[in-house]
């Protein structure tokens, strides 16, 4: 299910982000850094959500393997 709305929602959301000082002049026209990178906000809004993803992740998700945290590899241990 969550793919299926990534590959609707993504290029739209690309598209309507791109090229921000050329959509939208008023607002970022005077801005040099949309000038000079114009596709640089869908990539910033992707990494965004990737880390907000990974955030939760890391702080929601419990471990579910408890029997690894006792079985210790000896030929990894430094």
């Amino acid at each position: 299910m969550t793919f299926n709305v990534g590959t609707i929602i993504g290029p739209i959301l690309g598209g309507i982000l791109s090229d921000p000082a050329g959509s939208y002049p008023d607002l970022f026209g005077n801005i040099p850094f949309f000038q000079r990178f114009p596709y640089a906000t869908p990539n910033l809004a992707s990494a965004f959500f990737l880390f907000c993803a990974m955030l939760s992740v890391w702080l929601c998700l419990e471990e579910v393997c408890f029997a690894s945290h006792a079985f210790v590899h000896s030929d990894l241990c430094i």
